[in-house]
């Protein structure tokens, strides 16, 4: 998992592979993007102070 959030062009090949699936150029940077976001949105959570907060074992 890459530390600074991005996603490398040898990344994205190795898990379409991994996928089976054939990516274009352009598909594999917006495929980039979308998953350094979703990294970093993982990392914004993951900074929130959940002390107070029941532990439950159902979201809703």
């Amino acid at each position: 998992m890459p530390k600074n959030g991005e996603f490398t062009k040898e990344t994205i090949d190795h898990i379409s592979k991994l996928a089976l699936i054939d990516l274009s150029e352009e598909e594999k940077e917006k495929l980039s993007k979308q998953l350094g976001d979703i990294l970093s949105y993982f990392k914004k959570l993951d900074t929130l102070d959940t002390r107070n907060i029941k532990p439950t074992t159902h979201p809703i």
